[in-house]
């Protein structure tokens, strides 16, 4: 949910200690590639599903005498969840709710496209991403082209099909 929601990558996940979440504010704060920090708001939904997780995960440590331990998520043996486990959980959880192999990058890539296909702006969704480069922005983006081309094809047909705007079109021409 946090990778689906945040957009935040699965190495930053994995690092999370319950000190970067801040449920009040609804935000939590990454340590990215390139030790870049970057701050993620997170829905209600997410916040809601964490205070529970919270709550077990103290259970969970106090019962192995664990009270100690950072990290955010915990693995069966109590300490930081490894990148090999989220990517098992992500593809159990996510083959049951899609019957496809989901990879936790995938969630990434799912959240940039579903923005991009929200707002159309690809300027906003490289931010969200924290990506330096557009380009590595535009390759998140999935089925986009189709969307514009039909978005296009609407536009263009509107005009068509509005004949004054059409004989307006052929007026002024000097041939």
């Amino acid at each position: 949910l946090m990778l689906l929601t945040t957009g935040m990558r699965t190495i930053a996940l994995q690092n999370l200690d319950v000190d970067d979440l801040d449920l009040e504010e609804g935000i939590v704060t990454v340590t990215d590639k390139e030790d870049k920090v970057n701050i993620h708001q997170m829905p209600d939904q997410t916040i809601t599903v964490l205070k529970k997780w919270l709550i077990k995960r103290e259970a969970l440590l106090k019962e192995a005498g664990k009270e100690d331990e950072t990290a955010l998520f915990i693995s069966n043996r109590k300490n930081r969840i490894s990148y090999e486990t989220i990517k098992q959980v992500v593809k159990k959880y996510c083959s049951t709710i899609t019957g496809k192999e989901i990879t936790p990058h995938k969630l990434r890539a799912t959240y940039g496209t579903m923005l991009y296909n929200k707002t159309h702006d690809i300027e906003f969704v490289r931010k969200q991403m924290n990506h330096s480069n557009i380009a590595t922005t535009q390759r998140y983006i999935r089925g986009n082209g189709k969307d514009d081309r039909q978005k296009a094809a609407n536009i263009m047909g509107d005009i068509i099909n509005n004949r004054r705007e059409l004989e307006n079109l052929f007026e002024d021409t000097d041939e």
